[in-house]
């Protein structure tokens, strides 16, 4: 907002470009004055800064995060259904489809008899009640539209799995004109390990720096020291073992190993 004799960077940003987006990210972090701040906004549109001079909030969108809620989804077994035949996959697929129905503003009838329908209810009336419990009523009231994350599933693991060995791949083929070449089970037991419902994708880029990038700067650094093969090309991870049982074992045993390729 600014002080006596000093802009606020917030006002006079909006000030300059009234159609922005502006994101508060974990917004619970924020001071009580902070939400006040946006409450008065929320409510009038308009505020004003330490000059007195009002601030027109009215074409801007206003976008806020929290993890709130975080607790309530800590692990898979929280929204497990009874269902025949349904794999964690099949659960969680479900049940972000319900969630997204509350999101859309659509009806769920409360005895629908649906596992991921009630589980969807459940959570969404515990939301309310925990942005209640931090925030105060009339603050969350003003809140136009309130989006329901969808949780993790398989396939989308997969693909930030995927995407960051492509990275990794762009920084071989930067810092040492190398290719990193990988398959299908790579990209498996990395989302494997680093499927985490609690953490969302953190861990997935904690388990490519500690099972790729890791393993892959000690090979370069000891060709450094021996000497680079001549005509290498690219760097091969290729993994051994065999792949998780259900039920039994997650990870299997399986281990990466590297080789040079020439």
């Amino acid at each position: 907002m600014g002080t006596k004799g000093r802009r606020g960077i917030l006002t006079e940003a909006v000030k300059h470009k009234q159609y922005a987006v502006l994101l508060l990210d974990e917004i619970e972090k924020g001071d009580q004055s902070v939400q006040d701040l946006f409450l008065q906004i929320l409510q009038d549109g308009i505020v004003h800064d330490s000059y007195g001079r009002a601030v027109s909030f009215k074409n801007t969108i206003i976008v806020m995060t929290t993890n709130l809620a975080g607790d309530l989804i800590d692990d898979a077994t929280n929204y497990s259904t009874t269902g025949q035949g349904e794999t964690i996959d099949d659960q969680i697929a479900a049940f972000n489809d319900s969630a997204q129905q509350l999101t859309n503003g659509q009806n769920i009838r409360v005895g629908s008899g649906k596992d991921a329908d009630r589980m969807a209810l459940d959570f969404n009336n515990k939301l309310q009640m925990e942005l209640t419990d931090y925030f105060r009523p009339e603050f969350v009231n003003r809140i136009e539209h309130k989006v329901i994350f969808n949780m993790l599933s398989k396939p989308v693991v997969h693909q930030i799995a995927k995407l960051n060995l492509m990275r990794v791949n762009k920084r071989l083929q930067k810092a040492e004109h190398l290719e990193f070449m990988y398959d299908q089970r790579l990209i498996k037991f990395i989302s494997d390990e680093g499927f985490d419902l609690s953490n969302g994708a953190r861990p997935i880029a904690y388990m490519t720096n500690r099972k790729v990038m890791a393993p892959l700067a000690r090979m370069l650094i000891q060709m450094k020291t021996n000497g680079r093969p001549s005509g290498l090309r690219g760097i091969r991870a290729i993994v051994r073992g065999h792949d998780p049982i259900p039920g039994e074992d997650r990870f299997g045993n399986r281990r990466i190993e590297f080789e040079a390729i020439n």
